[in-house]
């Protein structure tokens, strides 16, 4: 009898030894999930906020070219429509060749009088060269379309405008240029945005003539809440349909809405010219798109 107990006690504390190193096994795995989803989130948004290779080479080539044209060929027609109050307006800020381009053609080839339409284009000097090429080897149809750099835009100053002036402030700075360097990937994923100088441009910064305070806290829902508050009593409602947002994170949207849908939004880190951008919702923006065209071949921009 006593040596089946003392059998049995040591295969207790066996058992409490196995149990031990069963949760040490465990934590250790949860430890290294935890570290792989932030690994995994620090690199989709770095992809996210990454320009392609081909666009790249898109808006170079662009912009070579452009600057090869004589004067007299960078002008666009119909500029007499540019201040037309019967005409419908679109102010349209981006740094994104093809992107801008996706935009004028969806909107072009939908309307039922495409030479009603004008859009104005804003972007920054470094991608200047390249939209107004673009868009004069490949004009909109009978619609108009002007380039603007945002950097000729003299009002626009820190004076004027409170983001220009906190851009220029000693917290901004601090904040984007001087921020702890991670060592890791995964201790980089909550500080992604000094790395990125697209926070920087005034392009990102134009949605709304709204101060943003030091601490930022008046964006920290996103843009909606100081949306409505600059536009407040002059926005009116509108159904659902007319506007399906989260094409670029949302992956259970009905493909009725979107059929159905006046206006579709990819917001959200997938973007349709990234690689990460779900497969489903790519055909609604590659079809304004001409692959065969040279720039875009010659760049191997490819669906």
């Amino acid at each position: 009898m006593g040596q089946v107990l003392s059998k049995a006690r040591d295969l207790l504390y066996d058992c409490k030894e196995i149990t031990q190193r069963l949760r040490a096994m465990l934590q250790s795995a949860d430890e290294q999930v935890r570290s792989l989803k932030k690994q995994s989130t620090f690199l989709s948004q770095l992809a996210a906020k990454t320009i392609p290779n081909g666009i790249h080479c898109l808006s170079m080539r662009l912009t070579i070219d452009y600057y090869l044209l004589s004067p007299e060929k960078r002008k666009f027609p119909n500029s007499e429509n540019l201040e037309n109050p019967d005409l419908y307006h679109y102010a349209l800020f981006s740094d994104n060749v093809l992107a801008a381009s996706v935009v004028v053609n969806s909107t072009i080839m939908n309307a039922k009088e495409p030479e009603k339409h004008v859009f104005h284009l804003v972007t920054d000097k470094l991608n200047f060269g390249a939209m107004n090429m673009w868009f004069l080897l490949n004009p909109p149809g009978d619609a108009t379309i002007h380039v603007e750099n945002v950097d000729d835009f003299k009002w626009l100053n820190s004076s004027y405008c409170p983001v220009l002036k906190q851009l220029e402030s000693a917290a901004m700075k601090e904040y984007y240029f001087k921020a702890d360097r991670p060592k890791t990937l995964s201790a980089g994923s909550s500080n992604l945005k000094y790395r990125n100088p697209k926070y920087l441009s005034m392009l990102n910064h134009l949605r709304f003539y709204l101060p943003q305070n030091e601490n930022r806290l008046l964006w920290k829902l996103g843009t909606l809440p100081p949306g409505l508050l600059t536009f407040y009593k002059l926005t009116h409602p509108l159904d659902k349909s007319w506007h399906v947002l989260g094409l670029g994170y949302n992956p259970t949207i009905e493909r009725s809405e979107i059929d159905n849908a006046a206006v579709i939004h990819y917001n959200g880190n997938m973007k349709p010219w990234l690689e990460i951008a779900m497969i489903k919702y790519r055909p609604y923006w590659t079809k304004y798109i001409n692959y065969q065209h040279s720039y875009i071949h010659g760049c191997k921009i490819s669906q």
